[in-house]
Formats: structure tokens, sequence, C-alpha cells
């Protein structure tokens, strides 16, 4: 093996070592915040509101702490979502991982940002739900790619009030 070889080689480990790292670390931070904070409540059979369909689901992250995913019980995880709102709260239907529900009681406020997660957005190009798991702030952060479908969520949402 010449010295390119093992060059090659011992910069593969280190990217190996360090991917080892990170999803280690996903996996600390999982089990610790699973600990701290309850499951989201299930979406029931009575939930009546109708779904808007295929719209991005960011992540949830701690309110007072922007930059931080919420990794428990699936929540910092981005993908595709159903979401509707009826006098009960908002459900949340995700392609791939949990669906949740978020009770009415729970939420604190709805608000549109350019800004989540250190990036930004067109402007009111997210919807930020604010609402309470458990003890915890959270804010769960939803991208709406069609603007009729935001507008239409938020002006569903003024019955949660």
């Amino acid at each position: 093996m010449n010295g390119y070889g093992l060059l090659g080689a011992f910069w593969g480990l280190v990217a190996l070592a360090l991917l080892t790292l990170a999803i280690r670390a996903w996996m600390m931070r999982t089990k610790s915040q699973s600990l701290i904070l309850p499951t989201p409540a299930s979406i029931s059979d009575s939930h009546s509101g109708r779904f808007l369909a295929d719209q991005h689901y960011v992540a949830s992250v701690l309110t007072d702490s922007p930059l931080e995913r919420v990794t428990a019980h699936g929540l910092g995880l981005r993908g595709r979502c159903d979401i509707a709102v009826d006098s009960t709260g908002i459900a949340l239907k995700r392609k791939g991982e949990s669906d949740f529900f978020i009770p009415a009681g729970s939420i604190a406020s709805l608000e549109l940002s350019n800004t989540a997660l250190g990036r930004a957005v067109e402007p009111d190009g997210l919807t930020l739900i604010n609402w309470h798991l458990g003890d915890t702030a959270i804010t769960t952060v939803i991208r709406f790619p069609r603007a009729a479908e935001r507008n239409a969520f938020m002006n569903q949402s003024s019955i949660l009030k």
C-alpha cells in the first residue's frame, strides 16, 4: 500500500469515528430528553379538523433554546406531514414518524416567522406553534409550501383562542 492509500485509510477512519460520535451524541440526547419530556398526545378518532396534506414538518425545538432540537419521541426529525386544527387542538400526521396531537389548552401562541433553527426563508414562510409538552415550552415549526394553505391554517386556528 502506497502513502496515498494509508492517508486515505486514515481519513476514512477519522470520518467513521466522527460519524460514530455524532450518532452516539444524538442517541444520548434522545434518551435524556425522553426521560424528561412526556410522550405527546395521540390524535383521537373524534378529531374533526380537515387535514391540509403534504406540508413540511421542519422540527420541534425548545422555545428558550431555538437552536436545540427536541429529539425525544422523534420530534426533531424533518419530514412531510398532514396538519389539521379544530376546537380541541392541532393534529399532525407525520410520514414515517409518530403522529401527535397538541391540545388547545397547551398552545401558547401561533406566529409567522422567516427564521427557525438558524435558517431563513421568505417573509412569513414558517409557522411557529408555541406550546407546552408537560412543563417544557416547545416550538413546532411547520412550512406550508402554498401561502393559501398557510392562511387557511392560521384562519382555522383562530378557534383555539
